[in-house]
């Protein structure tokens, strides 16, 4: 074999296949995380029913972002990252598990809680990591903002909950 083959040629070839397998790799990792990824154009409704869950047809409150809305119909509730919350965001500044609304019968008000996320939750502009819920309030969870809207007083009897698996 030629010399400058050796030293030159040879090396660029071992270099250029090396690429071709990193780049087969990393293609193949995504096409792996990307069938595990939540779909972005599964509703939480849709979500939620496929799940088996199944509410009555009043909504105690419906919380809106710029994605989508969602009409809670029975407590609690999660939302988050991941498919398993009942509201899955599509935002990486989210947590997996990131928030939980609920109804305390105690001061017999609507609350929201942070579930130890990362960016931590923002409700009307001020860091919180429980707070009431109101109508008309807004949530941040890392960069989407959640309005809430349609939430009235209502009669501790009247909030549905969950049945506990």
């Amino acid at each position: 074999m030629n010399a400058s083959f050796v030293t030159f040629i040879l090396p660029v070839i071992i270099i250029v296949f090396l690429m071709l397998v990193l780049i087969a790799v990393a293609v193949f990792f995504l096409l792996i995380r990307g069938s595990k990824a939540p779909s972005p154009t599964k509703s939480p409704q849709v979500a939620a029913h496929q799940a088996g869950k199944h509410a009555p047809s009043r909504a105690l409150m419906t919380l809106s972002w710029p994605e989508g809305s969602y009409a809670v119909q029975q407590l609690p509730i999660t939302i988050g990252r991941e498919s398993d919350n009942d509201i899955v965001i599509n935002d990486a500044t989210v947590s997996r598990r990131h928030a939980r609304i609920y109804y305390d019968n105690e001061e017999e008000t609507f609350c929201i809680e942070d579930l130890n996320s990362d960016n931590g939750m923002i409700i009307n502009g001020r860091p919180s990591r429980r707070n009431i819920l109101l109508d008309r309030y807004q949530i941040r969870l890392g960069e989407t903002i959640i309005k809430v809207s349609g939430l009235t007083p209502r009669n501790p009897a009247s909030v549905v909950e969950k049945e506990q698996a």
